[in-house]
């Protein structure tokens, strides 16, 4: 990294860590900021996440919103031994990689030795990503791939309440599944999980939009 580049990158990472309510996600030297979500952004969330805790509720497992974050800096050895990601830390001094995803199923937390102030530092059970424009592309490629590779068994990616796909992790690799509604936009879609029995999240146009 060129010693401009180098001051420009420390100089907006101490401002951000100076501002406690800008949010962003960080790959190596590369930081995102992150777009305040929509209004329908957060209703499916809530929904999802209603959904998740009623159904994790008699477990282990805990359901978290996206301020808890992920924190996978101590992973990037081994992720830097996977051709695909050398180049995102090639620069010794920003080793770090910490993602934001709207709803996390974390079933192994431990206690605080787990979590960093980027968040949790084990591999959660189930990620979900509600797209907007700001996200859709990263979602889609840079942070599904480093999912896959950490070993998070399930990654719900919803662009509306009309399309979904959930890709599960089967033998080491992401087998997407879609789930979708091409006619009638007053259906009821049904969203099911490969890895967890019984675990079904309907996305209804009225609950969403609270349409009269």
């Amino acid at each position: 990294m060129s010693d401009m580049l180098r001051k420009s990158y420390e100089e907006t990472k101490s401002k951000l860590d100076d501002l406690e309510d800008i949010r962003y996600e960080q790959v190596g030297n590369i930081i995102y900021l992150m777009a305040r979500p929509t209004r329908v952004h957060e209703a499916i969330v809530s929904k999802v996440m209603a959904k998740l805790d009623s159904y994790f509720e008699e477990s282990s497992c805990i359901v978290y919103g996206s301020n808890s974050g992920l924190d996978f800096s101590e992973r990037i050895d081994f992720l830097k031994g996977f051709d695909e990601f050398q180049g995102y830390f090639s620069d010794e001094e920003f080793q770090q990689l910490s993602f934001l995803p709207d709803v996390q199923v974390v079933c192994d937390d431990e206690g605080e030795e787990l979590w960093t102030s980027k968040g949790y530092k084990g591999i959660p059970s189930i990620v979900v990503e509600v797209l907007s424009p700001s996200t859709k592309v990263r979602d889609l490629t840079i942070k599904k791939d480093f999912y896959e590779r950490v070993g998070i068994s399930e990654y719900w990616v919803i662009q509306d309440i009309r399309n979904v796909t959930v890709y599960t992790l089967i033998n080491g690799k992401y087998i997407p599944q879609e789930f979708s509604l091409k006619k009638d936009f007053e259906e009821v879609l049904e969203v099911s999980s490969k890895l967890f029995n019984d675990l079904v999240i309907k996305f209804d146009k009225k609950y969403i939009y609270k349409f009269k």
